[in-house]
C-alpha cells in the first residue's frame, strides 16, 4: 500500500527580486500608486503571504500509477481538503537521490517510488500535510538545501 514520507519542509528564501515579482503578481503595479497607505498595505499583504510559503519534499513509497497533486495540501480545519484550502503548487518530480529532475509529469516517472518537491501556501506547522494516502505530521522547518533552490524555483502567483 502506498505511503508518504516527508523528507523536509523549508521556508521560502525571498530575494529582493522575488519579493518585487510577488508584489506585482498579487497587486499589479502598486509601486506606481501614489497613495502611500495603499502601497504599504499591499507590501504588508505580500510579506505575510511570502512568509507563509514552504517548500515540501516528499517520497511516495510504492506509488500508484496515477496520482493527483491537488490531493496534497493542508486543511484550515479538519482532515479533508476543502475548496478554500491550499494545495501543492509548482511541483517538480525528482530523481531518487533528489539531485536532478526526473520527469515533467508524474505518469512519466519510473520505479515504485516518487520523490516530489512542491510549494504550499498558508503553511500551518501544527497541522498535518494531507496526502492521497493519509495525513502526515510535518517535521520542523529546516533551511532549503541548495539543490532544491536550484531545481524547484518559486514562481509567484
Amino acid at each position: 500500500m502506498p505511503n508518504v514520507k516527508i523528507i523536509g519542509v523549508h521556508p521560502l528564501d525571498v530575494s529582493e527580486e522575488l519579493h518585487d515579482q510577488a508584489v506585482t503578481a498579487q497587486h499589479g503595479l502598486i509601486a506606481l500608486d501614489l497613495d502611500p497607505e495603499r502601497r504599504e498595505r499591499a507590501l504588508a499583504m505580500t510579506n505575510d503571504s511570502l512568509a507563509s510559503i514552504v517548500l515540501v519534499e516528499v517520497v511516495v513509497v510504492d506509488r500508484e500509477r496515477h496520482m493527483y497533486m491537488g490531493d496534497f495540501g493542508q486543511s484550515a480545519a479538519g482532515d479533508t481538503l476543502g475548496p478554500d484550502d491550499e494545495v501543492a503548487y509548482g511541483e517538480v518530480f525528482l530523481s531518487a537521490t533528489g539531485e536532478e529532475r526526473a520527469a515533467n509529469h508524474y505518469e512519466d516517472l519510473e520505479g515504485p517510488d516518487a520523490r516530489i518537491a512542491f510549494y504550499l501556501h498558508g503553511y500551518r506547522p501544527r497541522r498535518p500535510i494531507l496526502t492521497p494516502y493519509g495525513p502526515v505530521d510535518p517535521p520542523l522547518l529546516t533551511p532549503t538545501p541548495y539543490r532544491l533552490t536550484r531545481l524547484v524555483p518559486y514562481e509567484p502567483r
